[in-house]
């Protein structure tokens, strides 16, 4: 069989190849996998571990040492299921959402006063505003970011939000939950998780008449929007999310 046939059911050609190998040696340790697919140990343990997740191997222990099975053909029939259930409910949050996409677009073609601020010293400009406000700040699709890039600046700028008790609500990735409430919760935050809506590079938060789109790295990109109207419509989608996403 060739290996690129199972690419269409979502395989990578290496997946591919080591699953098929495997439907055919059975039960086996992983040396004579690396020598029938050709390719350095280091990746066919990786993708090992992609089709363990994907449920299309398992393995057993013995003496010490794992063996290897192909899980039954019959697995990718329930990983299509799984998609098809996945697809449904994306399909669902899209009409949730469509109406509120549709308005940012209208409002991004009204005039607006734009800002482009650079580096983490621009970051932190933008944001020694925020401070300067009283007005609920929002972050959406927050993943820990701010946190990564400028620890002891984030520190010190959410104690200041908590000092002049500046109301802050934020939606985090769903992989923060573990930062967010046991390792560093952030005090006075009110702070929900949501899996898979957001999963990028950057971050959009809005206050008052203020919309931040934050494109996160070693020298973070700061896009200000000052825009009445947008920053509601940023707030009607947030509250939206806020509904379907979990404390």
């Amino acid at each position: 069989m060739e290996y690129k046939i199972l690419e269409k059911l979502g395989l990578t050609e290496t997946e591919s190849k080591i699953y098929i190998i495997l439907l055919r040696l059975g039960s086996t340790h992983v040396t004579p996998v690396i020598k029938k697919a050709e390719l350095h140990r280091a990746t066919v343990y990786d993708v090992l571990d992609r089709l363990i997740e994907k449920g299309l191997v398992n393995y057993v222990i013995k003496e010490g040492k794992r063996f290897y099975e192909a899980a039954q053909p019959e697995r990718f029939e329930v990983i299509l299921e799984e998609r098809q259930n996945e697809l449904e409910e994306q399909k669902k949050t899209f009409k949730q959402i469509k109406p509120q996409l549709e308005g940012l677009k209208k409002l991004f073609k009204q005039k607006q006063e734009a800002e482009i601020y650079q580096g983490k010293q621009g970051l932190k400009t933008v944001m020694e505003e925020v401070l300067r406000q009283k007005d609920t700040f929002y972050a959406l699709g927050a993943q820990g970011n701010f946190q990564k890039y400028i620890p002891e600046y984030h520190k010190y700028w959410h104690m200041q939000i908590y000092k002049r008790k500046i109301p802050m609500c934020m939606i985090y990735a769903e992989k923060c939950r573990e930062l967010r409430t046991k390792t560093e919760p952030l005090p006075g935050a009110k702070v929900r998780f949501i899996d898979k809506l957001y999963d990028g590079p950057s971050t959009t938060h809005f206050y008052s008449d203020t919309v931040l789109i934050v494109t996160w790295s070693e020298q973070p990109l700061v896009i200000k929007i000052k825009n009445k109207h947008l920053a509601e419509n940023y707030k009607q989608f947030f509250n939206m999310i806020w509904k379907m996403a979990k404390e």
